[in-house]
């Protein structure tokens, strides 16, 4: 990986700051896990005292923050790791958690204005298995986000009136029983969803989930934004639309599964998403 520029990133006074463990200034042996283009693995070998990951913040809102760490393991001896977490002249020790509900609440720290420097550092020799992130937050601002969560939270009495449904992972590159596989638009163009929707129903489910893009990034309509990005990446048939129309019919959802298509290279590039080059990829899967 190349050396990361120290830079100070700016905590959000009305949202939740990540601070990822890949993105801080690393003192160990630890490495980002390599976990495929578009997506920031967590750090591995955090297991020696005095380990040690810092970012350097800058705090526009001065207030007490929530801090939480993403991560957990353990050494050995079967013992928790126990951390030293560090802002400013805020110091606090905190033994984590396993690597089973890894999310967890350390406490409250009042940050002032300015730049600030938030260091995490393995204090045993237990080890730190997962390491992704810390978080921050204001506190007015994380119980707010609880009352919005619990009065946004929707309605999911259908699911259990449905009892069950089924996912269908259809995608450009799902064969058929005998033969070869259709070039998708092809495919698209072939589907029979009458015979679709008429099996679902007979199979008692209340709804479906299909996938519309996965590896390689194929949408099975039209669609002029992606279009846009990468020509011949959509299809002629809107097929999502005749199936939502013709399932609701018969009192059947459908849900979309949608991948943004990072391990589609060609796709990836072309959408403006590359931030990894080839040299930086075959460093990470040679360290972790």
């Amino acid at each position: 990986m190349h050396p990361k520029e120290e830079k100070s990133l700016p905590v959000q006074p009305d949202a939740v700051t990540v601070l990822l463990g890949a993105e801080g200034r690393i003192h160990g042996p630890m490495t980002e896990q390599y976990v495929g283009l578009g997506k920031r693995g967590w750090l591995i070998n955090f297991n020696e005292t005095g380990n040690t990951v810092k970012w350097d913040i800058d705090v526009s809102q001065p207030d007490v923050y929530e801090l939480a760490v993403l991560g957990g393991g353990h050494g050995p001896s079967g013992a928790l790791p126990v951390v030293e977490i560090a802002i400013g002249e805020s110091v606090t020790t905190t033994e984590l958690c396993e690597l089973v509900g890894w999310r967890q609440t350390i406490g409250k720290f009042d940050l002032p204005p300015g730049k600030n420097t938030v260091a995490i550092r393995l204090m045993n020799t237990e080890t730190l298995h997962m390491f992704y992130s810390i978080e921050l937050v204001r506190s007015n601002i994380a119980s707010q986000m609880e009352r919005d969560a619990a009065s946004k939270r929707a309605n999911t009495n259908w699911l259990i009136e449905g009892k069950y449904g089924f996912m269908f992972h259809w995608t450009s590159q799902s064969q058929p029983r005998h033969g070869h596989a259709k070039p998708y638009p092809e495919a698209v163009r072939d589907f029979n969803v009458k015979h679709f929707v008429r099996t679902v129903e007979k199979m008692g489910a209340g709804h479906v989930i299909l996938t519309t893009s996965h590896a390689e990034f194929w949408f099975p309509g039209p669609n002029d934004a992606i279009d846009q990005i990468m020509p011949d990446r959509s299809c002629d048939r809107d097929l999502i639309s005749e199936l939502a129309d013709a399932l609701s019919e018969r009192g059947i959802r459908l849900m979309l599964y949608f991948h943004p298509g990072h391990d589609d290279e060609p796709w990836w590039e072309f959408s403006g998403q590359v931030f990894l080059s080839v040299d930086d990829i075959e460093i990470y899967k040679h360290t972790s």
